[in-house]
């Protein structure tokens, strides 16, 4: 049978399994809260242990568990409303907003899609199980990168990591032991022992983009070359009152990549190649 134990302000639950003990935190307070006395907290500290061992056991599942928890926080007016995943992903959104938003915010609508209607349910849903389906759905036949379902994986656990140790809705973080590469491998069939390495351009093959490509892509690939690696997204971007053919020098407000500022010097293959594009536009084109 499960016991409990005070540890801090809260107690901790502890039991055993197979000879191994566990403990885990039950967040119920000793002293009680508001409208629930130091008595009653220590009967649900209990009731919390008695359903994680059993969780823990594989005697009941998780959802089971955890709603029986819940009913009777709820008896004791001390529960709180579990977010949906929708509604927890666009907390963590308002919460951080830096230069890694937009790939955050990519991480979370491809875990949606995934989920479907499930997007609409209980966060403390969400099981280990689903988050490998996630990774093996992500994969499509391997037509999605490994680093890019990487990414995916370190943004959503992240965000679990929030809801366990921050906002203290999960008991644990269902994306923590997600082996990518493992289940990456089990769809996309790839061998674990040769991945997927991307090497960069050869002079040649550099040349052989600027002069065979069509327009207007060889000049975007130029510029970009000359403008060490700029991306062809900042390319795409790039306006002439950025370009300061006096003082030799492209200012980029905000690189994708970075998010900062940035100038570029001009070499003179790259002056040539930006008057050249200028004589074959209309007078009043903004972008080059």
């Amino acid at each position: 049978m499960a016991w409990i134990a005070k540890r801090g302000k809260v107690y901790e639950a502890r039991w055993v399994v197979n000879g191994k003990q566990h403990r885990k935190s039950t967040g119920i307070k000793v002293a009680g809260e508001p409208g629930c006395s130091a008595a009653k907290a220590k009967i649900m500290a209990q009731q919390a242990a008695d359903s994680m061992e059993q969780l823990s056991a594989g005697e009941t599942p998780l959802n089971k568990a955890l709603d029986a928890m819940r009913a009777v926080a709820e008896v004791q007016g001390v529960a709180s409303n579990v977010p949906t995943v929708r509604e927890y992903l666009a907390t963590i959104r308002e919460r951080k907003q830096d230069r890694s938003q937009k790939n955050r915010a990519r991480a979370h609508a491809v875990f949606e899609e995934f989920l479907g209607n499930d997007a609409d349910k209980r966060i403390d849903l969400i099981t280990p199980q689903k988050c490998r389906e996630f990774v093996r759905w992500a994969a499509n036949g391997g037509k999605v990168g490994s680093s890019t379902i990487v990414g995916y994986k370190n943004i959503l656990s992240a965000a679990f990591n929030q809801a366990v140790e921050v906002d203290d809705i999960l008991m644990k973080n269902p994306m923590k032991r997600v082996n990518v590469r493992e289940e990456y491998v089990a769809v996309a069939g790839q061998d674990k022992a040769t991945p997927m390495k991307r090497l960069p351009f050869t002079v040649e093959e550099i040349h052989k983009l600027i002069q065979e490509a069509p327009a207007p892509w060889c000049d975007m690939v130029a510029v970009s070359w000359y403008c060490m690696g700029l991306r062809l997204s900042d390319v795409c971007k790039l306006r002439w009152d950025a370009v300061n053919l006096d003082k030799g020098t492209i200012h980029i407000e905000a690189e994708t990549k970075t998010g900062q500022p940035r100038d570029i010097a001009i070499c003179d293959a790259l002056r040539q190649r930006l008057e050249s594009i200028k004589s074959k536009q209309a007078a009043d084109e903004t972008h080059v």
